[in-house]
This record gives structure tokens, C-alpha cells and sequence, in this order.
């Protein structure tokens, strides 16, 4: 599978650049600082800047506060740092593994396959590879060190040398490890931005331990500098840049924060500056979604701006307006798209992606974002954030000092107005009393790539009182399935419509993050009334068949009773096979209780289905993903029929004690 060959000379010359002379000697030679490493140490202790959200005066005071206000957080977290002090982790679907010591920084240990230590640049992987299904992102995960921090928190809160020494051992591994430019973690350079990240905030941690010796300390510096020299000669340059430039870029910025004192470092924040503020207004729409048409990656890009936007803040660094606009329309997005119990819809991909980790609560339930819209409240002052986020979340404190408490407690409360029409970007969100339906009809992602996103138009959730009924399938996996991914982003995975057994957009061959731009979307009409919400879509995916289909689909939401229609309107003149996909979450329970009539159950809740006339019906197992690596059995209702010209069928979703002639009046 690894290719090994003989370097040419010009990759020779580049090899040696990017990687084995980024050693201790180079960082001597980089500093500013010229004296020996047990004074450099010395200074790094004392120095008043820069400034960092955390710091030996502050560590008292933030153990008080955490442990007062988040006790049972406090006590998971140490118990899941107790984990790895046993080398017991759970990644991405893995489910807990206890590992090797040292850990295995270079291997998929769900697979046990291992890359070799090599000059990166002869590591070669396949994206499609059905005999070796290995998952390169393992080995990266782990070597983010998300754990560090995990790490570093127990530390505080129990001064318990264990966690400093296990630390010290873990940095000290993975160094000796992965000398820069060599091995699979050094492949791409979002890794590395995401890797210092955590890596600086661990130091914060630790810098005093007794156990982190002067020796190891100058070590780890030299590291965290070669991560930044590493990552501003490799920053993702390309045609659309995404979330991997974004993490570079923020990378960039924490090390040349906390490396004032080497030569590069004001280079290296006019450049961060510049391209954070830059790709925030870029990748974020005016509406406030992410280009990616993917949620999981919209809190990704969100989470690594707060974070740098804050740590620009506290050094004194001045914000744009625009960019502290843009940011506070992505928040009122995810408080948009934020169902009742706290969960985002999975659309589009997901791979857990995170800028660091804070809490147990936000690592066990992934697809819960109101820690954001917590500290968003804060920054603008926004009693409308407060009220989604429902309450204060330890991340506010971390991220947004101790007085955080005070600025969250001042705010008044505040009902929220959600906007139910994101345009640009294609999101769209009905909010009922008891219900809330969430539907995708954008453009393919990242400016028309596909890279992140599904074959989902038209697709939806339907949530109502406490239960998402009809659910998005979500992402699974990415390079270590080729089958299962393309399942998984397949317009059949997704509750919409199918003509002819023809993808939404079609795949391209074997790229497993593209998808032709084949759908154009349009919003029809909207409208927001007392009783009731409304959202007129179209789509002209299929205008490439033989007989052209243009398929328009609009959904009626009665807020009072939470109850919904969906009206599907197909306009063509010739002969097609119809079908129409709805995937409930892995909990509910599906059954025929009369002809084209389904009562959907989960605990003591249910609603009731009444499907269009004319179908072929089937209930068939499938699966749902709610996070990167897991897939859980699920119930899928598939309908399908021949169509001859130009057809419309209604699909009803009602909640206990209402009819369909509820809609009989807003049709």
C-alpha cells in the first residue's frame, strides 16, 4: 500500500527543508533570546506576556469556580483522564480500546495497521482501498492531543502528579516519535494546526509541575515552534479553501502568540491575521451558515474563530466589524437549527472535529453546540444566544475568563425569534411550539466541489416534543469504507425524493469528497404566520434526463399542534420511477396500522404518518450515523410508484389528536 521510492533531488531538498532540521538547535538559533535553555526556561515562567486564557495566578480561582459551578463535570473529567492514564481511549467510533504503551501514534488501532516511519513525503494512501479498509484518521486523532487538556484539567483540579507525569511521558513519545517531516501525522498540515493548538494550552497546564523539567520544557518549546515554522511553510493553499486552511491558519496564530520570542513570530500573526479574518467572512455566508453545507463542520470553523478571535482579543489585537458580524450570524444560525433538546441535524458530513475540548458533557454528546451559543451570548451581549444555550456551559469560563458568570447572568431574558430562511446557503428551519423541522436545499458545497456535502436536497428532520422522528441519516465514515461512505451521501440515504434510481448530483467516479453540481435550488416563497410556518423549495437535478423532472416540495408546519405536511409537486411530461426515502431515528418504533397509515412510537410519544395513495410501501431495516465511525440499526419507509407526467402527493405528520384536514386551510 506505502509506496517507498527514491526521492528526487528537488524533493530531497524540500524534504530536508520541511522536516529533520526543525530540532532544539534550530529553535536556539530562532530566539530572540540568547542565553542558555535553563534561562529560557526561566524566562518563559516569569514572563507577564502574552497573554493566555488560563495562567499560574489565575489556576486557583478557575479551580474554584469549575469545581463550584460544574462539579459532576469536574468528576467526569477527572475519571476520563483516569482513562488515559491507562491508555483507554474511545475515537471516532472505536468504542474503548486500551492501547499500547507508548501509545501507538502511527497506527489505526481499530485496524491495527501501522504507516511507516518514513519521510512523510514517501507515505502514500489510497483513498479507495476495499482490501486494507484502514482509517487514517486514527492515528491523527490521536496525535491531536485533545487528551492533553483532559489532562491538564485534572491536574488542576486534584494537584495530582500522575496526570504531569503521564503527560510528560505522552509529549515526550510522540516527539521522539515524529520528528517533523517524517510519518503519517505530519501528512496533512490541518493536523499539525490543531495538534499546537492543544499543545500550547497543555503547556499552560503543566509549566509548573515539578515532574516537567527544565530539560523537557525546552524540548517541548522547540516542538511547538517547529509546529509553527511546519505549518507556515505547508498552509493548504488550493482552489476552495476549507476547514484544513482554517486550522492551519489558526494554529499559526496560537504559536506565534505564545512565541513572541522567535524571530518568525510577527510574521507569523500578520499572516494568521490576515487569512482568519479573511476566510471567516469567506467561509462563513451572509446568512451566517457554513460553505461546507456541512453542520458538523460549521461548529469546526466556529469553535477554532471564537478561540482565536478571543486570544486576538486579550492581547490587545483590534476585531473588524465585519468579522465580529459574520461570527454573530453564525451563531444565530446554530440557535436556528438548535432542536428543543439541544441537538444540531447531522447534514452533511461529520468527523467530530474539534479546536480543543473543554468539557465531558460537549465530548460524550457531539451533536450538542449550545456551548457556543453560551459564549457567543457573552462576546455579543446577545440575550437571544442565552436562551438557546438554556444554561452556562464550562467552556464559557475556559474560553471566556471568570467574569463570564456575571456578563451570562446580566444579560435579561429574552424569547427567540429565529429566522427561519437562510437563502444563501440553503438551510431552512420551521419552529413550532412543539415541533421543528429542519431542511437542506442548498447549493453542493464548498462553492460547488461537494467536498462535505450530501446528496440531501429536500431532505429534512422533523422533531416534535421530545423526539426526532424523522432523522438524517449522517456521515459514518470517510476513506476506510469507499461503499459505505458513498451509501451514507447517497440521495437514498436521505429523506427526499429519488427519479429513476438517478443521484441528486452524481458521483465522480471514485472521489469519495466531490460530487458533480448538478442540482440548482430555488426558495419559491416563505411564510412565517400565527398558526402556522411555510417553506416553497424547488430543485433542477433532474432536468439532465432524457424526460427533464423539475421537483418542487413544500412543507407546512401547523405551530400549534406541531403537525406537517409535506406536498410534493413533479413537473414533467414523461414516464419515471418515483421514490421517496423517510429514515427514523434508531429508537422509534415504525408500524402499518391501516392502508398508507404508520404510527411512529418512541417511549410514551408518538405521531401518526398518513402517506399518499398509489405507492408501493415497505418498511426495511437501515442505518443511522449520528457520529464519525458509528452506525446504529434504524427503520427506513421506502415509497415507490411509476409516474406518466406531471404528478403531486402529500405526505402527513400528525401529532396525537389532529387530522389532516388541519392544513386545509393554508393549501
Amino acid at each position: 500500500m506505502e509506496q517507498t521510492r527514491v526521492l528526487k533531488k528537488k524533493e530531497l531538498e524540500r524534504h530536508i527543508k520541511q522536516g529533520p532540521d526543525m530540532n532544539e538547535d534550530i529553535f536556539n538559533n530562532a530566539l530572540i533570546i540568547k542565553t542558555s535553555p535553563a534561562e529560557i526556561i526561566a524566562h518563559f515562567k516569569r514572563r507577564e506576556g502574552p497573554k493566555f486564557f488560563i495562567s499560574e495566578k489565575l489556576k486557583s480561582e478557575y479551580r474554584s469556580a469549575l469545581r463550584n459551578l460544574f462539579p459532576q463535570d469536574a468528576n467526569d473529567t477527572i475519571a476520563q483522564a483516569d482513562r488515559y492514564l491507562d491508555h483507554t481511549f474511545d475515537l471516532l467510533g472505536s468504542g474503548p480500546k486500551k492501547l499500547s504503551d507508548p501509545l501507538p501514534w502511527h497506527e489505526d488501532f481499530k485496524t491495527g495497521f501501522k504507516w511507516p516511519k518514513i519521510p512523510t513525503l514517501l507515505i502514500k494512501y489510497k483513498i479507495w482501498d476495499k482490501d486494507i479498509p484502514y482509517d487514517i484518521k486514527i492515528p491523527w486523532e490521536l496525535s491531536r492531543a485533545y487528551h492533553f487538556i483532559t489532562l491538564g484539567q485534572a491536574y488542576l483540579y486534584t494537584n495530582d502528579d500522575k496526570y504531569a507525569r503521564e503527560f510528560v511521558k505522552q509529549a515526550k513519545s510522540w516527539t521522539e516519535e515524529n520528528p517533523v517531516g517524517y510519518g503519517i501525522n505530519w501528512k496533512t498540515t490541518m493536523e499539525a494546526g490543531i495538534r499546537v493548538i492543544n499543545w500550547i494550552w497543555a503547556y499552560y497546564f503543566f509549566c509548573f509541575s515539578p515532574d516537567f523539567s527544565d530539560e523537557e520544557q525546552y524540548s517541548y518549546l522547540a516542538n511547538i515552534y517547529a509546529h509553527g515554522l511546519y505549518i507556515s511553510r505547508h498552509l493548504e493553499f488550493g482552489p476552495v479553501l476549507g476547514n484544513h486552511f482554517f486550522s492551519d491558519v489558526v494554529g499559526l496564530l496560537y504559536a506565534a502568540v505564545f512565541l513572541p520570542e522567535v524571530k518568525e513570530s510577527q510574521k507569523w500573526l500578520k499572516e494568521a491575521k490576515k487569512y482568519i479574518f479573511q476566510e471567516i467572512i469567506k467561509q462563513f455566508e451572509p446568512d451566517g451558515a457554513n460553505f461546507e453545507q456541512s453542520t458538523a463542520y460549521h461548529r469546526l470553523v466556529l469553535e477554532l474563530s471564537l478561540s482565536a478571535v478571543l486570544l486576538l482579543q486579550i492581547n490587545g489585537h483590534e476585531i473588524p466589524k465585519n468579522v465580529k458580524e459574520r461570527l454573530h450570524k453564525a451563531l444565530l444560525f446554530t440557535a436556528a437549527i438548535t432542536k428543543p433538546d439541544g441537538r444540531v441535524p447531522v447534514i452533511g458530513d461529520a468527523d467530530d472535529g474539534r479546536a480543543h475540548i473543554f468539557s465531558e458533557a460537549t465530548r460524550k454528546n457531539i451533536n450538542d453546540h449550545r456551548y457556543l451559543l453560551c459564549l457567543g451570548a457573552i462576546i455579543f451581549e446577545d440575550p437571544q444566544l442565552k436562551k438557546v444555550s438554556s444554561e452556562f456551559w464550562p467552556e464559557t469560563i475556559w474560553l471566556g475568563g471568570r467574569e463570564s458568570l456575571d456578563k451570562y447572568n446580566s444579560l435579561t431574558q429574552k424569547s427567540f425569534e429565529p429566522l427561519i430562511t437562510f437563502e444563501k446557503s440553503g438551510f431552512y428551519a420551521l419552529h413550532g411550539n412543539q415541533s421543528k423541522v429542519i431542511i437542506h436545499a442548498g447549493e453542493v458545497g464548498q462553492r460547488g466541489w461537494g467536498g462535505h456535502s450530501h446528496n440531501d436536497q429536500f431532505s429534512f428532520e422533523y422533531f416534535h416534543k421530545s423526539n426526532t422522528y424523522i432523522i438524517d441519516s449522517g456521515p459514518y465514515v470517510y476513506t476506510s469504507e469507499p461503499e459505505e461512505r458513498n451509501k451514507f451521501r447517497s440521495t437514498r440515504a436521505h429523506n427526499t425524493l429519488m427519479i429513476d434510481n438517478q443521484e441528486i448530483n452524481r458521483f465522480k467516479g471514485r472521489e469519495l469528497f466531490a460530487l458533480e453540481n448538478d442540482s440548482s435550488c430555488r426558495l419559491l416563497g416563505h411564510q412565517q404566520a400565527e398558526q402556522f410556518s411555510f417553506i416553497d423549495l424547488s430543485h433542477s437535478a433532474y432536468r439532465r434526463l432524457k424526460n427533464s423532472v423539475i421537483l418542487r416540495r413544500q412543507f407546512y408546519l401547523d405551530k400549534k399542534t406541531g403537525s406537517l405536511l409535506i406536498k410534493d409537486i413533479i413537473k414533467t411530461e414523461g414516464n419515471h420511477k418515483i421514490e421517496l426515502n423517510l429514515h427514523f431515528n434508531c429508537e422509534v418504533e415504525i408500524k402499518e396500522i391501516s392502508p398508507h397509515i404508520y404510527l411512529a412510537r418512541k417511549d410514551q410519544e408518538q405521531i401518526s404518518i398518513i402517506l399518499p395513495g398509489g405507492f408501493e410501501e415497505k418498511i426495511v431495516n437501515g442505518f443511522i450515523s449520528p457520529s464519525y465511525g458509528i452506525k446504529r440499526e434504524s427503520k427506513r419507509l421506502i415509497l415507490s410508484t411509476i409516474i406518466s407526467g406531471s404528478s403531486e402527493f402529500e405526505t402527513y405528520f400528525l401529532a396525537t389528536g389532529t387530522k389532516k384536514d388541519i392544513f386545509k386551510n393554508q393549501l
